[in-house]
Order: C-alpha cells, then structure tokens, then sequence
C-alpha cells in the first residue's frame, strides 16, 4: 500500500479533506480498493480523528482538472513511482516521508495494531514539523525538494 499526503492552503472540496490548520490534508494512494483499512478506521477512532465518509482513493483522483490545486504532494511509505512525480498538475512541491507501511506488517493482531499505532505518531510528527516550516511563494520548490530529501522528478 502506498499513501499519499497531500496539502493545500484554500477552499471546499467533494474529495473528503481533514483540516490541518491553516491545510487542508488529503490522502490516497495505490492500490485502492475504495474501502478504507479496518485497522486504519480502529486506529483513527481510538485517536479521537474522525472516520465517517472515509475510504480509499487512488491518487490519480486528485490529478483531473476538477480536484482541488495541490501545493505539496508528500508520499509516504514506499517511494512513489515515477508517473506521480513526473505527472502532476500544477507543478506542486514534492517530498517523500518514509513511514513503514503498516499495511505490511505481520505478526498477532497486537503486532499490527502497533504497526499502525506506529504509522500514525510518525505521520502526526512529521506534519506538526511540516505545519512550523515557513511555507510561502518565496521558496523555491526545487530547493525544498532537495533540502527535503524527494526523489528527483
């Protein structure tokens, strides 16, 4: 399973975001099956976020003239493949966060339930640092792309 964060500054949208201050925060990714991973439900719900109206989306939902304009697009789990990167509209800024994809964890029901647990305080982390970066027109998103560690496009 890959995942996909994506994040805007602005506006509506019918593609379900969740606001992350002054964001608003999609995901999608490949595979999708258009129902959300048990595991992820349980694991948001535990954590207070909600799961109503959720389930899986490709990301290629979020690259058709009517999806909302994305500023960054940050992959995490596996690297993306190269259309993600090569194919985006509007020329976002890209990056890419290794989390280990919980999805691919085995082991009891305890290890998986901790390898989500795992995934979801690395994702937290990562956007609350994501969230104190100064984000405006005057950064270059070729440069945040190579101080960020992105794969090149």
């Amino acid at each position: 399973m890959r995942r996909k964060f994506r994040a805007q500054h602005h506006g509506g949208s019918p593609h379900e975001p969740s606001r992350v201050g002054r964001f608003r925060a999609f995901s999608a990714g490949t595979p999708s099956s258009g129902e959300a991973d048990p595991l992820t439900l349980e694991t948001l719900k535990l954590h207070g976020l909600p799961i109503e109206s959720l389930r899986s989306k490709h990301w290629k939902e979020f690259a058709t003239p009517s999806a909302p304009r994305m500023d960054f697009v940050i992959s995490v789990c596996e690297p993306p493949d190269a259309e993600l990167w090569m194919n985006w509209p509007g020329d976002p800024v890209r990056a890419h966060w290794h989390i280990a994809d919980p999805a691919a964890a085995n082991g009891s029901l305890l290890d998986r339930r901790n390898a989500f647990r795992r995934a979801l305080r690395e994702l937290e982390n990562r956007v609350r640092l994501f969230m104190l970066l100064r984000h405006d027109q005057s950064v270059e998103p070729s440069r945040f792309v190579r101080s960020y560690g992105a794969p090149a496009a």
